[in-house]
């Protein structure tokens, strides 16, 4: 009995431990969740606070917003008040002066278009300059009288030749010259575009070359309508005896960088460009040691030359030979000096190609994962008629083929949306992948990575607030973006996770720059989170390898790398193209809306508008507008602009003539 009784206390005891444990674990549980939840209500209420912060930060900029908007809205009305009165006051004024000196103040306020001799007087063709080249009116709007449209448009080549010496004249003072070009097919034209940005001890001077016709867009060609260019400008300043030589290689020796995008082209345009400039610079010291050489040595040197001249034994002549030993005997210092000639990638052409390169590995990921199902596709008309009709034929692979699935196939469409208000094709395809699950995952991927890394990279490149304005200087900068890429490869919970914040997924750490789309982005991912995260992380991951391609020119060991801070001062570049991609879209409307503007009259407008040559044109003496007139005369009689017609069309008809021969063998 006894042992019974024992054996009922045991059990009644473990009951009770048993109970005291659970009762236990019930309280630290309780306790841990009351610890989460007051963490999470920590979180909620730091959101709540950052939320309010940004509202008054916001209603603080709206706030100056406002008071500048009010500011500039009392100063247009006071301007147009003012304007207003213009009339009134000059009417008063000269009644006054009419009344004070009689027939002398009508003969002074009397404003003439040409003099007694016929000749149109330098302070009106300035204004016919101002009002073509500065105002963009036409030639035919301002021409009165016996003044013609043919006279105003030569009076507007008169300023593109003045541009022309404004550009020589302001290497007077340089340290260094940077280039930069683009091209573009125009009604099946090819066109380059030319820019060059002057560096002097004290500022930076931007000149627009012109744009020029070329008969293909080869680097050759190219590094040819560069050489044209220049040896065009230096004539033209010789000849008006601004310059005492003819000698365009003063202006090659200056040239210290070259920018452009990040095409193979122009690739190797940089390359024939820095062994042209390295030619040159052999041809001076050539020149400079012959100038050092006694009548004997002179003579040794000219025997040898001819000798291997008539020989055609190859490699360089006695010149180029003697410029290369002048310029092995320089010091190291001075050989880097004079090679210096750095190459850099337009910023924003860097950003698109990388965003192409994640974008790309999209379709990557779902072929490396048959077991998922990928986005669907979305093919035009054409070829979902042929997918759905002749199943298993050649026509419908092809098809399918070249149809596209996922988000960028959806960018698209959205961007070509005509809204008619119907289910059209297009349309269906927009609602199939708003309604596709795998689409709407690639879609959350790329707006992340564009809140992440693009929308911070652009306000470094084109914000108001950037730090840098040379491109050369954005090494550092670059090595951010990797390291940032990296991080997020590594731990994707900081665009991700429930704690995802600007502070931590931002590349710049600030506001995202668009808040309901990154928390609509976030809404979407805890319903896929695997996947997302898996997608985001291969995203990233080619994109990084996309960026470490596009940004070579920074790599360690490269001649960026190996400049001093002197050197990338004097090869100052622009972080973006934008001068010479807006040349091109500048062109177009302007041929759209003046069909018979001819390409010389376009630059002449266009060269004495961007650079400024209205106040030059002022500074030059009688004599010098003189000659230029004389000069624009000449050029217009020489059937230059006819000539180079004819040169591009007989490389058409040659083109042409090649295809049929070729199609018909």
């Amino acid at each position: 009995m006894e042992t019974k009784t024992d054996e009922k206390e045991k059990e009644i005891m473990a009951k009770e431990i048993e109970i005291k444990r659970r009762e236990k674990e019930k309280r630290n549980m309780e306790k841990k969740g009351s610890r989460d939840l007051k963490e999470k209500d920590e979180k909620i209420e730091d959101l709540r606070r950052e939320v309010e912060q940004r509202r008054v930060q916001v209603e603080e900029v709206e706030e100056s917003l406002q008071m500048c908007i009010n500011g500039y809205q009392r100063q247009i009305h006071a301007l147009k008040a003012k304007i207003l009165r213009i009339p009134s006051r000059l009417a008063t004024a000269t009644n006054c002066i009419a009344r004070t000196f009689n027939d002398k103040a009508d003969e002074e306020r009397t404003f003439f278009l040409k003099d007694s001799n016929g000749i149109i007087p330098d302070e009106t063709q300035d204004i016919f300059l101002d009002l073509v080249a500065m105002d963009a009116v036409p030639a035919n709007k301002v021409t009165q009288g016996d003044l013609s449209c043919r006279s105003v448009g030569r009076i507007v080549k008169e300023g593109g030749n003045a541009s022309k010496l404004q550009i020589i004249e302001s290497l007077k003072d340089a340290k260094g010259i940077t280039l930069s070009g683009d091209g573009t097919t125009h009604k099946n034209e090819t066109y380059e575009s030319k820019f060059a940005t002057v560096i002097t001890p004290n500022k930076k001077l931007q000149f627009f070359l012109g744009l020029k016709m070329a008969v293909n867009h080869t680097s050759e060609m190219q590094l040819a309508g560069w050489i044209e260019t220049t040896e065009d400008l230096f004539h033209l300043a010789y000849e008006s005896g601004l310059i005492s030589e003819d000698d365009a290689r003063i202006f090659w020796n200056l040239v210290t960088g070259f920018h452009s995008d990040h095409a193979a082209d122009q690739k190797k345009l940089f390359e024939l460009l820095k062994k042209w400039k390295t030619r040159l610079e052999h041809e001076v010291q050539g020149e400079r040691a012959v100038k050092r050489l006694t009548n004997n040595e002179y003579a040794c040197l000219i025997f040898q030359g001819s000798q291997v001249l008539v020989q055609k034994a190859g490699g360089p002549v006695a010149w180029d030979a003697l410029g290369e030993t002048e310029f092995e005997k320089l010091s190291e210092a001075e050989k880097a000096e004079i090679d210096l000639i750095l190459w850099a990638g337009c910023c924003m052409h860097k950003e698109m190609n990388t965003f192409k390169g994640g974008c790309v590995s999209l379709d990557e990921y779902w072929n490396g994962h048959p077991d998922l199902p990928p986005p669907i596709l979305l093919p035009n008309r054409d070829n979902a008629a042929a997918i759905e009709k002749a199943p298993g034929t050649e026509a419908a692979e092809r098809a399918t083929a070249r149809s596209e699935r996922g988000a960028i196939k959806f960018l698209t469409y959205v961007q070509h949306n005509k809204g008619t208000g119907k289910l059209n094709h297009m349309e269906q395809n927009v609602l199939a992948g708003l309604n596709d699950p795998p689409t709407c995952q690639e879609f959350c991927v790329i707006t992340l990575y564009w809140l992440a890394i693009s929308v911070p990279y652009m306000r470094e490149i084109r914000g108001p607030h950037a730090k840098e304005d040379n491109i050369l200087r954005l090494g550092d900068f670059y090595q951010h973006v990797i390291d940032h890429i990296d991080t997020l490869i590594k731990e994707p919970e900081r665009l991700l996770g429930p704690d995802a914040s600007a502070a931590r997924g931002s590349l710049d750490g600030l506001a995202w720059e668009r808040p309901d789309v990154f928390y609509a982005a976030q809404k979407h991912t805890s319903e896929w989170l695997p996947q997302i995260r898996n997608l985001l992380v291969h995203f990233l991951k080619r994109a990084k390898d996309s960026w470490l391609r596009f940004i070579s020119e920074f790599k360690e060991g490269g001649s960026l790398s190996c400049a001093t801070p002197e050197q990338i001062e004097c090869a100052w570049m622009e972080k973006t193209n934008d001068l010479n991609e807006g040349a091109f879209g500048t062109y177009r409307q302007t041929s759209h809306a003046n069909p018979t503007l001819s390409l010389t009259q376009y630059n002449a407008q266009q060269m004495f508008k961007f650079n400024q040559t209205s106040a030059y044109l002022h500074t030059l003496n009688p004599a010098m507008r003189q000659w230029l007139r004389k000069i624009t005369c000449t050029q217009d009689a020489s059937g230059d602009n006819h000539r180079e017609r004819i040169q591009m069309a007989q490389h058409c008809q040659e083109v042409a003539e090649k295809k049929i021969e070729k199609d018909t063998k």
